[in-house]
């Protein structure tokens, strides 16, 4: 062997080991810039969910205390058509426990009505298969 054809080997070489190191830090780099995109996306969900359940939470609040006004409004009311009060004061949480079990009911029974109207993905096919696949256990025998 000749040294020029020594040289263009080692250039060869170095060439190759250059292109395999760069794809190594550019790979690196890449996935680094990934798990950046993923902790800045996660981080901005954590913070979505956290303001979420506070939202709730203040939300359940304000449902309850709403819910207390109406009771007492409903307990005066009673007052006012000739109940005694201590009557009224058990009747009027009853009822509205009653009305809002009631509502409960009315949308539980919407979304299944919904929910069933919708089409199923993994239904049977409409279809039979020809041959033995897909017969009832009575067609078998004919």
């Amino acid at each position: 062997m000749a040294i020029s054809e020594i040289e263009a080997d080692a250039t060869f070489l170095n060439i190759i080991m250059d292109l395999r190191n760069d794809i190594t830090t550019l790979m690196r780099q890449e996935a680094a810039l990934v798990k950046s995109e993923i902790k800045g996306k996660a981080e901005g969900y954590l913070k979505t969910a956290v303001f979420m359940g506070a939202s709730a939470c203040l939300g359940l609040f304000a449902a309850f205390f709403l819910l207390l006004a109406v009771s007492k409004l409903l307990m005066f009311g009673l007052t006012a058509a000739g109940l005694p009060v201590w009557e009224a004061s058990w009747i009027s949480p009853l009822g509205l426990g009653c009305l809002l079990a009631l509502g409960a009911l009315l949308l539980l029974s919407k979304s299944r009505l919904q929910r069933e109207s919708k089409p199923r993905f993994f239904r049977r096919p409409a279809f039979r298969v020809p041959g033995n696949a897909g017969m009832d256990r009575d067609e078998k025998g004919r």
